[in-house]
């Protein structure tokens, strides 16, 4: 199949983000848009683009791409995180996947990328396409026994001030050894299949102790982050399971948030096992990727 790749900023052109909001969202019964859930992807910056896969005039495949800075302590990391890969129904099949996620990582190294990172269940097809599994992430799920529910606590993501999500941000990276840097709008995010994202937290707006983020679907809540001490995590739990048919908890194994919750909270843990890395240059090829884990919020 002749097919010409080409990189697309903010969008994916022509139908395709309507093809891909079909795919991803209103297809499988969710509501909105990728573009208000996921605003860092479709960004009018150079950090975030669409590989596009065309034939002719006709666009067959794409995946976005979006760039980010990770934090160690040794030094900071050029990473980009891969999602939304689409191929239409009639190239499926075809091999056109594979040689869109090659090109993708073939571009993402001539950029400056030092790595790249992605999300799926699938066996198999990443790995065959130069990604390896390793996560450290864990997901909990706590459920309510006596069907009693109600309204969720904390307030609406959206209606916090930027300087509050700067005083949130500022918490959140003094709490990890290894971080993400997250602009502040990507506190925008309302991830799948959330209907919105709300935040509970502990002391004043402009310098938090601790807070809880989470999504709200009907009954469910999905816990993102979950940052502070030990004391407010006691105070945090409670708030966020009352009045909740069952609460989600994505969190990295072994973290402080982890092990209270494991020995303070009846939630039932399974591991992840997610996330595929792509090592782009020399050093990254020497990174124990299983170590790292990206915030929930974050993901794309």
């Amino acid at each position: 199949m002749d097919v010409e790749f080409t990189l697309h900023p903010a969008a994916a052109p022509g139908t395709l983000e309507a093809e891909l909001d079909r795919e991803f969202v209103s297809g499988r019964g969710r509501t909105g848009t990728l573009r208000s859930r996921y605003p860092l992807a479709f960004t009018s910056d150079e950090s975030s683009a669409f590989l596009v896969g065309r034939r002719d005039d006709e666009a067959l495949a794409c995946l976005a791409g979006r760039h980010f800075d990770w934090q160690t302590p040794e030094r900071r990391w050029r990473g980009v995180m891969i999602g939304l890969v689409y191929t239409t129904p009639a190239a499926r099949g075809t091999g056109l996947g594979s040689r869109m996620l090659r090109t993708a990582l073939e571009t993402f190294t001539r950029q400056g990328d030092e790595f790249a990172v992605l999300w799926s269940r699938i066996e198999g097809f990443y790995e065959a396409c130069g990604f390896r599994r390793a996560d450290c992430g864990t997901f909990g799920r706590w459920t309510r026994e006596d069907g009693a529910t109600g309204a969720p606590p904390g307030e609406p993501l959206q209606d916090v001030s930027r300087p509050a999500l700067q005083a949130l941000e500022d918490l959140r990276r003094s709490q990890s050894r290894c971080t993400l840097l997250r602009p502040l709008s990507g506190w925008e995010t309302c991830p799948i299949p959330a209907d919105e994202v709300r935040l509970l937290r502990v002391g004043p707006a402009m310098s938090p102790h601790a807070y809880a983020l989470f999504g709200v679907a009907a009954g469910t809540r999905i816990v993102y982050e979950l940052i502070g001490e030990a004391a407010q995590c006691a105070t945090l739990w409670p708030a966020l399971a009352e009045g909740a048919q069952e609460v989600l908890v994505n969190e990295r194994l072994g973290s402080p948030t982890h092990r209270w919750l494991a020995a303070n909270a009846p939630v039932a843990w399974h591991p992840q096992d997610l996330a595929l890395w792509a090592p782009l240059n020399a050093q990254a090829c020497n990174v124990d990727f299983g170590a790292w884990y990206l915030p929930w919020l974050d993901r794309l």
